[in-house]
């Protein structure tokens, strides 16, 4: 989807906008189907403080959020009215650290959904650190996978993050 902002009529230039879609999809719990989604949620998207979007989740729990240009979008959980959640949606287009670096590992876990705390420059749980949070979601993980159980990011855990979020390393 995108949007065209035109200049006065005799003008031989014309700016176009892109907007790129990021789908949200809200799920249970990190591991399960990616099916399974949680349906009827309330939601609004808003950018640069208007709302630009509004509806429910479907079965599937998925929401495509615009994100135009460098600036995120904000996707607000309604009730009743009211925002009961709120989150900054923006896009990332550096290539992804190694995924035999922490940093890595824990950027692929934070998008499968795995919970890493609120650490980091971001507070989304992405320090480089190895902490209880974070040998947490590991082991969820493979739990999920039906892995070793061993805490340990091994090839197999490794080569099963990128499979899980697409093939990205």
């Amino acid at each position: 989807m995108s949007f065209v902002s035109r200049l006065v009529r005799s003008a031989s230039y014309s700016n176009l906008l892109n907007v790129r879609l990021v789908e949200v999809f809200f799920q249970t719990s990190p591991g399960r189907d990616r099916d399974e989604g949680i349906g009827g949620l309330e939601y609004q998207v808003l950018s640069g403080g208007a709302v630009v979007q509004s509806g429910s989740t479907g079965d599937n729990g998925r929401i495509p959020v615009p994100v135009a240009g460098g600036t995120p979008s904000e996707l607000q959980l309604m009730s009743g009215g009211t925002a009961v959640a709120r989150y900054s949606i923006g896009i990332r287009d550096d290539a992804w650290e190694a995924n035999n670096t922490i940093l890595g590992v824990q950027r692929r876990l934070r998008l499968l959904g795995y919970h890493l705390g609120h650490d980091g420059d971001d507070h989304d749980g992405i320090d480089g650190a190895i902490g209880s949070k974070t040998d947490k979601a590991i082991q969820d993980f493979q739990i999920d996978q039906a892995l070793a159980f061993d805490s340990l990011v091994g090839d197999d855990t490794k080569s099963n993050l990128d499979l899980a979020v697409g093939g990205s390393t």
